[in-house]
């Protein structure tokens, strides 16, 4: 039995750092901003914040610099995965707002 479960936990955390590392950042624990990210599931998706779980909240820095997307090695980028009445939902931050709801099929930037 604890070797399934050890085995679920491996595989769980295989698929966490896929959905990180597609973005190919390094990541850093951000546990401040379940606040400031309601807030802003609030106002820009007109959510109620009850209804909002935050699961992880990341500051990540860019491994590689990409000075065509505006992304270098110092630029922080915002990665929020929380779910919204059991729905995933991916919120990313640069300069400005870029968020993909994949549970609500809306997607802005």
């Amino acid at each position: 039995m604890q070797f399934l479960k050890q085995k679920e936990n491996d595989l769980n955390q295989k698929q966490r750092s896929k959905r990180i590392g597609v973005i190919g950042m390094e990541e850093k624990k951000d546990k401040n901003l379940n606040k400031t990210i309601s807030k802003l599931f609030n106002d820009q998706l007109k959510i109620q914040s009850s209804d909002i779980q935050i699961e992880e909240c990341y500051r990540i820095f860019a491994a590689n610099s990409r000075p065509s997307k505006g992304v270098t090695s110092s630029s922080p980028i915002l990665v929020t995965f929380a779910t919204v009445s059991g729905r995933d939902l991916l919120l990313r931050n640069r300069s400005k707002l870029h968020y993909d709801c994949r549970g609500l099929n809306k997607h802005e930037s």
